[in-house]
């Protein structure tokens, strides 16, 4: 039985699609950090100062299988209102769930189901 649902996803992932449907999205978290926030619109050179060996096998792969690569920083936690300050306590809880504003989570979903980026969704 196992064979048969293995065969089955096999053909609804691989036979189904080419390899140029194939999307990698590598999203980063914390991004209400001071230290990471100032590349929120800018994630290509958070990635490019911060994880070039990491960039570099991901475009060995991305020319290999003829696949779309993409990045995005989020933050579940968000910041308190407009502020910028971190809505965290200890960076482990939300500190004032009233007024909570994550940021960059349905972006990266977007992207995996249509291929498209669209910013009006990273303050999302």
């Amino acid at each position: 039985m196992a064979d048969r649902h293995n065969n089955s996803l096999s053909y609804r992932v691989c036979d189904q699609l080419t390899n140029s449907e194939f999307r990698i999205a590598i999203m980063f978290c914390a991004f209400e950090q001071p230290e990471l926030y100032q590349y929120k619109d800018n994630i290509e050179t958070f990635v490019n100062q911060h994880l070039p060996l990491t960039k570099a096998i991901l475009s060995k792969w991305q020319k290999r299988w003829h696949c779309s690569v993409e990045y995005f920083g989020y933050s579940a936690f968000g910041f308190i209102g407009d502020s910028l300050q971190p809505n965290t306590v200890q960076e482990s809880a939300i500190k004032h769930g009233s007024i909570w504003k994550p940021f960059g989570l349905i972006e990266p979903l977007y992207w995996l189901a249509t291929g498209r980026r669209d910013h009006l969704l990273k303050d999302i």
